[in-house]
């Protein structure tokens, strides 16, 4: 089968994280003020291995604003501290901000497995996936055929499909649906109906991700609404 999304998505993200990687080692050569600047966790997942550094981490999670964050200054303005750590049975880099050298608990804490990324959510002890619509609780991911959709051409006509009867302003997009790319993130979430839907990513064709997200399950579709910040099925 083509290759379509994932060649866009992977390659591009792949080669923001080896520019951000070798800006950190040089980064690293140059300025080695901060005791945690030299700390790399290598992290092996799907996608093979990756080397998460300071500047992965800045890059990554600065994609998202400080209000899905929930932080009040750009990532890289904090302290970070590097582990390695498991979300969901996966292996990531356990990311920890701190305000001073001095502070004894981190501002927030984030995990990045894989292309994802994760807040800890400190007073359930969970780590949420974070979108552009905001961060939201997950299942573990499984490889079955009915929980994941492969990033290929056939796969973003069956979503495309899916969604076509529903106007740009149904689905809250800025274009319609035809001139975006659509993936499945592999990560459920609960809609507002209390139903447990599968994530869809939006992308540009160029395979720019967009400030769009849509769910399903097995004969809805959903939108996400901005002022419940959940998903709502749209009605026929």
């Amino acid at each position: 089968m083509k290759k379509i999304a994932i060649i866009f998505v992977a390659v591009i993200l792949a080669s923001a994280i080896l520019f951000g990687i070798a800006m950190g080692v040089k980064k690293y050569k140059e300025n080695n003020a901060l005791a945690t600047a030299d700390t790399v966790v290598d992290v092996s997942n799907e996608f093979g291995s990756m080397t998460v550094n300071e500047s992965v981490v800045a890059q990554m999670l600065g994609q998202y604003s400080n209000d899905v964050l929930g932080t009040s200054k750009p990532v890289n303005e904090y302290i970070m501290k590097l582990s390695e750590c498991q979300v969901n049975g996966e292996s990531g880099c356990k990311v920890e901000l701190y305000l001073t050298e001095e502070a004894e608990l981190p501002s927030a804490t984030f995990a990045i497995v894989g292309y994802n990324c994760f807040k800890l959510d400190v007073a359930n002890n969970t780590y949420l996936l974070l979108t552009q619509n905001g961060a939201f609780e997950v299942e573990e991911q499984t490889t079955g055929e009915e929980t994941t959709l492969f990033y290929d051409e056939e796969n973003n006509e069956a979503l495309q499909k899916m969604f076509k009867k529903y106007s740009k302003d149904k689905l809250g997009f800025e274009k319609e649906l035809t001139e975006y790319i659509m993936v499945t993130s592999g990560a459920t979430v609960k809609a507002v109906d209390g139903k447990k839907v599968y994530i869809i990513k939006i992308y540009e064709q160029d395979g720019t991700e967009t400030n769009y997200t849509c769910a399903f399950r097995k004969g809805a579709v959903y939108k996400y609404d901005a002022v419940q910040k959940q998903y709502i099925e749209i009605k026929k």
